[in-house]
């Protein structure tokens, strides 16, 4: 990616006819690997040249972590309704395998994963039941910067059965896996 208003190349799926919106970023505290992007990007604007686009994750990342300064992404923001999601369907053979590999998952997690999303038969509801498990109160979880102590070696088991306790790390992740134990492909 360049200093320069730069063209980033078209994400899997992408039409050049797509609209885009115009987003500015004020990376306030923010000093990381990533730089935050919106939707599918399709155009930076006052990056550093040290910045790098992959176009299959859509993830701009840098080598060592950065304090970037103020830039405008040009981003595709399209979000399509719950009942186009539904509609989708579970045809998964366009996406990399690497994001429906899973390994050494607890069987209690996917045990879990499997009773939260049985009734629904498709992957958007399971995907939302999912999500919705972990915003019900009455399921015991607490958002915190830090995370519960440890009760055995197993971090995902301990956040999602034992302290149920951290931030957007260990809720996106959880997810993630769940969503791969029950063969729904998935990235953080």
């Amino acid at each position: 990616v360049g200093a320069n208003q730069l063209r980033l190349p078209m994400a899997p799926g992408e039409a050049a006819d797509n609209i885009t919106t115009s987003v500015r970023i004020d990376p306030v505290s923010w000093e990381d690997f990533w730089l935050p992007t919106f939707g599918v990007p399709a155009r930076l604007q006052n990056v550093p040249n040290s910045y790098h686009y992959d176009s299959e994750s859509g993830v701009v990342y840098s080598q060592q972590a950065q304090h970037p300064a103020s830039y405008v992404e040009s981003a595709m923001l399209e979000q399509p309704n719950a009942d186009q999601l539904r509609g989708a369907g579970g045809d998964y053979s366009e996406i990399d395998p690497k994001y429906t590999k899973i390994t050494g998952v607890n069987p209690r997690v996917t045990a879990l994963a499997q009773q939260l999303t049985n009734p629904y038969d498709n992957e958007f509801d399971k995907a939302q039941a999912l999500y919705n498990y972990f915003h019900n109160p009455a399921n015991g979880f607490t958002y915190s910067t830090s995370t519960g102590p440890a009760e055995t070696s197993d971090a995902l088991v301990d956040f999602l059965f034992n302290n149920k306790t951290g931030y957007c790390e260990q809720y996106a992740a959880s997810m993630a896996v769940m969503l791969r134990a029950i063969g729904i492909p998935t990235r953080v």
